[in-house]
């Protein structure tokens, strides 16, 4: 069946009713499939732990794909020497194009090439 053709929620009697915002702005984190890129990395959404440091993830997961409101704060944290590398994107249209996170407090530039965050410096000699 439709879901349009199904109610799950209704607005009655004359009453005025609010739709939430569109989740317009979407983050996606995506660790590389290149030799290095596998590792440990926390990640903080809005001064929030979303992802902990002691996580591992492997080549080609995803480690965040989230939509919000409104443009959040995120910032990543090495979760220890074992480094990782993967791609930090954002997308203004829910998802439909994406293009690379400006960088703040990072080595190199300002512009993704491939994130690195680690605990020591051995992945930036792998770039």
């Amino acid at each position: 069946s439709n879901l349009r053709d199904t109610v799950g929620a209704a607005c009655l009697n004359e009453r005025k009713c609010k739709l939430d915002k569109a989740l317009d702005v979407c983050v996606r984190l995506e660790t590389g499939t290149g030799g290095i890129a596998a590792g440990n990395i926390e990640v903080k959404v809005d001064n929030v732990v979303v992802e902990k440091k002691n996580t591992y993830y492997s080549k080609g997961k995803v480690v965040l794909y989230k939509c919000y409101k409104s443009p959040p704060d995120i910032e990543v944290k090495a979760g220890s020497n074992n480094g990782w590398v993967g791609s930090a994107e954002v997308s203004y249209d829910r998802g439909a194009t994406w293009q690379d996170m400006m960088h703040e407090g990072f080595e190199d530039g300002t512009k993704n090439a491939g994130t690195c965050v680690d605990g020591n410096s051995d992945c930036k000699s792998h770039s």
